[in-house]
């Protein structure tokens, strides 16, 4: 099958398929999950043709090695939004129209989704957050509005829509009275090879790290500092690592930390950090505390359990209980209140059995529910039902 990809990429996850000099490669704007499908239906045999966007390209790009070409096109304009992302739409519908695929997957519901909606090729969307709420909670707002408009046109036209959470399912029936298919984001297995280490007990350091991009009321993570301020009184040497956007040395989660009297040295401001080094980052961590009050996934959660990482995240996050087993995969609490994300934290690093029971938990739900392999076959059958259902009635809704 020619499998067409319209979608945010970025290069760190794909240079082992294109086999390219790293600086040779469009730096794109993002997409982990993505990265990852991508290459779990290149290793099941099929070909890939990905149409993305990078701001790094004045020019049209291809790159290709083996079963994957890339199209890049340029995503330099800064007032984009104004026009509702009109060149870039129509630079992502003349890379379809040049090399079409059988069947294009668009993700998330905007510039990507609208010109695999509009190529005359049969099209899936996934939908990865939930417009509505990024508008009320992720500013810019003069920006989100002509999105969540986006958003609204491809759910009007899209003929075929998955949700990548059950809990995005019940949004979209509740506001659309559709019945999406549910299809997770994928694990990156190449986290289970990395050793187990031994993380709590006599002589252990204390580790807390959070991944979070955007210091806002959606990402919740002032209560993660008032938290960690309780805990670091009850438990010595405990050490908070803060990686993401916003949460970089002297950014925006500094800045309110010393003006709350919530700094302290144990705190790393270590901001964006690529791929391979926030998996470092979590990969020596004691627990993860994940503190957004909303998820339509949440991929960094599956990371922690891949790693044997005991996970604390909000009981109402969206996403976030599905993703963590309903608690039997992670420690599910009130995350709008920091006594209570203290008293779980301490609780889950001193209590050794407990412990070491979500460590084993997590890790076995990881596995069961998000394997790379077994998510990308997941894909295959739903492209292969909507081409087969296409054939006898081209209008169909999958």
């Amino acid at each position: 099958m020619k499998i067409g990809i319209s979608s945010p990429i970025s290069r760190a996850e794909l240079q082992s398929l294109l086999k390219s000099p790293i600086d040779e490669i469009p730096v794109g704007i993002g997409g982990t999950s993505v990265n990852l499908l991508i290459k779990s239906l290149v290793s099941l045999g099929h070909e890939v043709i990905v149409y993305t966007l990078s701001p790094d390209v004045s020019q049209n790009k291809v790159l290709k090695n083996g079963k994957l070409t890339i199209y890049y096109g340029s995503y330099t304009r800064k007032f984009r939004f104004i026009d509702f992302f009109r060149k870039e739409i129509h630079d992502l519908e003349k890379m379809i129209a040049e090399d079409p695929p059988d069947i294009i997957h668009a993700h998330w519901t905007y510039e990507f989704a609208i010109a695999a909606v509009k190529a005359n090729v049969p099209h899936v969307i996934t939908v990865r957050d939930w417009a509505p709420l990024v508008l009320k909670t992720v500013p810019p707002y003069y920006y989100r509005f002509p999105r969540l408009l986006m958003n609204n046109w491809v759910f009007s036209k899209a003929k075929n829509i998955v949700s990548n959470s059950y809990y995005m399912s019940e949004l979209i029936s509740q506001k659309y009275s559709i019945k999406t298919p549910i299809i997770p984001n994928p694990m990156n297995d190449e986290l289970l090879k990395m050793p187990v280490a031994e993380r709590i007990g006599e002589g252990k350091k204390t580790y807390i790290v959070s991944v979070n991009n955007g210091f806002d009321d959606r990402k919740n993570t002032k209560e993660l500092l008032r938290a960690y301020s309780i805990i670091s009184s009850k438990i010595k040497d405990v050490e908070l690592y803060l990686v993401g956007f916003g949460y970089e040395k002297g950014g925006d989660a500094e800045l309110w930390a010393r003006k709350n009297e919530l700094y302290s040295e144990n705190i790393s401001f270590l901001g964006p950090l690529d791929y391979s080094e926030v998996m470092k980052v979590i990969k020596e961590a004691t627990i993860m505390i994940h503190p957004s009050i909303e998820e339509s996934f949440g991929n960094v959660l599956v990371e922690a359990m891949a790693l044997s990482i005991p996970v604390i995240a909000g009981k109402s996050s969206g996403a976030v209980p599905w993703v963590l087993g309903f608690g039997s995969a992670g420690v599910l609490t009130d995350i709008t209140d920091a006594n209570q994300i203290a008293e779980k934290a301490i609780e889950l690093i001193t209590d050794k059995s407990k412990y070491e029971a979500f460590q084993k938990s997590g890790m076995s739900h990881a596995i069961a529910n998000f394997e790379l392999t077994e998510v990308g076959k997941k894909h295959i059958d739903l492209y292969e039902s909507i081409l087969q259902k296409g054939k006898s009635n081209p209008d169909v809704h999958i």
